[in-house]
């Protein structure tokens, strides 16, 4: 996937880009394989820049699957700033009715 959150101007603010120069992009790529019938491991690796700084992210995963509407998740995603505290590690639990 890839966006683009254009720039605002002084007379008119973007909703998604406080920024009056500079463009916000960003991208991100996924890759899911089936290693057994109910079980699933992935890989993603997104990218934002805002213009002035670009941060980084990796998340590997693995999801399976309890039941038809019922899926188990495991993640963890970690990013290329010094900040700790924006790496972290999820487990969800879904089910739909």
């Amino acid at each position: 996937s890839y966006g683009v959150a254009p720039k605002g101007s002084a007379t008119a603010r973007e909703t998604y880009n406080a920024s009056t120069t500079d463009d916000m992009t960003a991208y991100g790529v996924l890759g899911k394989v089936g290693v057994a019938s109910n079980t699933s491991l992935y890989l993603a690796y997104g990218s934002t820049d805002d213009g002035a700084d670009e941060v980084n992210d990796t998340t590997v995963g693995v999801q399976y699957m309890m039941a038809q509407n019922a899926k188990l998740e495991l993640f963890n995603v970690s990013n290329s700033t010094d900040n700790d505290s924006k790496d972290y590690t999820m487990l969800m639990l879904f089910a739909g009715f």
